[in-house]
């Protein structure tokens, strides 16, 4: 689901970072690792969480919403292959 249909100012839980524990090729980036712990608990809108998110990254940020699970999402393109990490989920 893309930003555009997302409510950006709706305010949300931030909660479960990524931790880093699943083994990837390539590790998250430090950076926005330490953005989505600082954002681990904190209720704000979407927008400004991915602001914050998106001041420790160049790469690619989309929000994801399924049937159980809402997350931001990070792509990072990098010697030809595209990584992706589930930055943060929120409710």
């Amino acid at each position: 689901m893309s930003e555009e249909t997302v409510n950006l100012d709706a305010v949300r839980k931030f909660h479960n970072p990524y931790q880093g524990f699943a083994g990837s090729s390539m590790p998250i980036p430090v950076d926005i690792r330490k953005v989505a712990c600082e954002l681990q608990g904190q209720t704000l809108p979407i927008r400004k969480a991915m602001e914050r998110l998106r001041s420790a990254t160049n790469g690619e940020l989309r929000i994801v919403v399924l049937k159980d699970v809402n997350f931001v999402l990070l792509q990072i393109k990098a010697h030809g292959i595209t990584y992706a990490f589930r930055v943060i989920c929120f409710q």
